[in-house]
């Protein structure tokens, strides 16, 4: 329910900035687009804590918190390559996203059956959406043929735009709704590990240890 409820919250505030704003708010480095990279560097960092509270699968939540943070590098390539060079994204975010990802993959060889079991989780099908609506609902509609209906050249642009990027918006958050219910799992699976784990180090100042008399010392004849 409390999703349902961001969502329509979602919904009216993208329909109450296109009627303020209009459909500029879709333009390259606009808005709507530095939303997007916000999401999903929040996604993306969301499931590099899940990385490191996970009891299990942690190959498949690092490479799903990678793509992520490497999508938000790609929607924000322009703007790196003003500021930088061309493609930086690839070689700041990309190369050391992979090689993080790689490392996680290599020290969790041994259990990356357990990475297959996330795929029962609910969130498998929230990724699942979000992902077909990134890659491909928001092709589709990038395609100039499907606009041609709309006579002013310049209006359907902008047009094309707004809902290539509301989509993409809309895919990005489902994409961190998945992640954060994927935390909150590991959260408590690391939870239940640990009250599970029997208390190897006992220390003096534990309830449970009885209290040890001081020895009198004897009087100096």
């Amino acid at each position: 329910m409390a999703y349902v409820v961001a969502a329509g919250i979602a919904v009216q505030a993208l329909y109450q900035a296109v009627v303020a704003w209009g459909p500029g708010i879709a333009e390259e480095n606009g808005p709507l687009e530095l939303l997007q990279v916000g999401v999903a560097v929040v996604g993306g960092l969301t499931l590099a804590a899940a990385v490191v509270v996970a009891p299990r699968g942690r190959t498949a939540l690092a490479a799903c918190g990678g793509a992520l943070l490497y999508a938000a590098a790609r929607e924000s390539d322009l703007m790196l390559e003003r500021l930088l060079f061309d493609d930086a994204y690839k070689y700041l975010v990309g190369a050391p996203v992979a090689a993080v990802v790689g490392l996680v993959a290599w020290r969790d060889r041994a259990r990356w059956r357990e990475s297959l079991r996330w795929t029962a989780h609910p969130s498998a099908g929230l990724f699942l959406c979000g992902g077909l609506q990134i890659v491909v609902v928001a092709a589709l509609f990038d395609r100039s043929d499907l606009w041609d209906s709309v006579t002013n050249a310049t209006q359907a642009d902008a047009m094309k735009r707004l809902v290539e990027e509301s989509i993409e918006l809309s895919g990005y958050l489902v994409l961190t709704v998945g992640a954060f219910e994927l935390f909150v799992t590991c959260r408590r699976e690391a939870a239940a590990v640990h009250r599970a784990a029997p208390d190897v180090v006992r220390f003096p100042t534990d309830a449970a240890e009885p209290a040890v008399a001081a020895t009198p010392r004897r009087a100096a004849v």
